[in-house]
């Protein structure tokens, strides 16, 4: 039985790939009664999942919990679930913190409990990115741009994912899920870092190069506020490149209404047999987005203009 904190993603990404996708049996406390009866993407699955009082009982009847909250709780909830006896598996959404070093301490934490963990990379868990990559390596130019429109952005909210404080921004809720990317691939050193927005706190924008020991280097854009929707790898001449709209698009969904990472979601869950391995994988992510942080500069950009 698995159990899920977290009212947005939380819901309407994990709980369909949990009941629909995973056939899991799902304990969640009645305060999300309310936000599942409240959305018809969610409504038909009421019935399949077992009510209990709050948390805590939610908790102690689970054996797996999903944790998709603002980076900031996400430690202060693991530790309540160890302290409350939880010695299951904790699938964790990235960034595993609001910074590369506190998320080592989480790291450090959950190592030291006994319990099992994943982390929600998504990238890792799109084979057409990871075998683009893999095949491309000895090119003499490779290149990664992601261009969307954030959500915050686009209704203009001004919530965590706007601020890199909090674990938000452009790098560290979106470009994380390319270190992670590269990191698998081998990358392990970063050549220079750039981050531009309107305000230094704010960052929608980022442009980093990334080496490796037996390939030659990976240019990366990514642009949280760009009015283009595309997401496209580029590598060796003679050789297609990879262009979607959006990276998502890679990984089809045979099941109607539900959110664009349903597969994604599906994989990683799935992968729970693997955690164990990845644990060195996780730490060297750390490393090399503490890498990035420790090589950015910040130039302001100006919304729909020049750098």
């Amino acid at each position: 039985m698995v159990t899920i904190f977290g009212s947005g993603f939380g819901l309407y990404g994990y709980l369909p790939a949990l009941i629909e996708g995973v056939n899991e049996t799902v304990c969640l406390p009645r305060k999300y009664l309310k936000i599942i009866r409240s959305r018809t993407d969610l409504s038909a699955l009421e019935e399949k999942i077992l009510w209990v009082k709050d948390e805590d009982e939610a908790i102690q009847r689970s054996s797996k919990a999903v944790i998709s909250v603002n980076p900031i709780w996400q430690f202060g909830i693991v530790k309540r679930c160890v302290a409350l006896g939880f010695k299951g598996h904790f699938f964790l959404e990235k960034p595993l913190a609001e910074s590369p070093e506190e998320a080592d301490k989480l790291l450090d934490f959950l190592d030291d409990s006994g319990a099992g963990y994943s982390v929600g990379y998504s990238f890792l868990y799109i084979q057409a990115i990871k075998k683009y990559l893999s095949n491309n390596r000895d090119t003499a130019q490779l290149l990664l741009n992601w261009e969307f429109m954030a959500y915050h952005f686009a209704k203009n909210l001004i919530n965590w994912k706007r601020f890199d404080t909090e674990g938000g921004g452009v790098l560290r809720f979106y470009g994380i899920h390319v270190i992670a990317l590269l990191v698998e691939a081998g990358y392990s050193g970063v050549v220079s870092s750039e981050l531009m927005g309107e305000k230094e706190e704010e960052p929608s924008r980022w442009e980093a190069i990334f080496s490796h020991s037996k390939a030659v280097n990976c240019h990366v854009m990514v642009d949280s506020r760009s009015e283009n929707s595309s997401f496209s790898l580029t590598g060796k001449k003679g050789t297609d490149p990879l262009v979607v709209t959006d990276p998502f698009e890679l990984n089809h969904s045979q099941v109607e209404m539900l959110d664009r990472r349903f597969t994604s979601l599906v994989s990683f869950i799935c992968d729970l047999d693997k955690s164990v391995d990845r644990r060195n994988l996780y730490r060297e992510i750390n490393r090399m987005w503490r890498l990035v942080e420790n090589r950015s500069v910040f130039n302001k950009r100006k919304m729909g203009g020049c750098i």
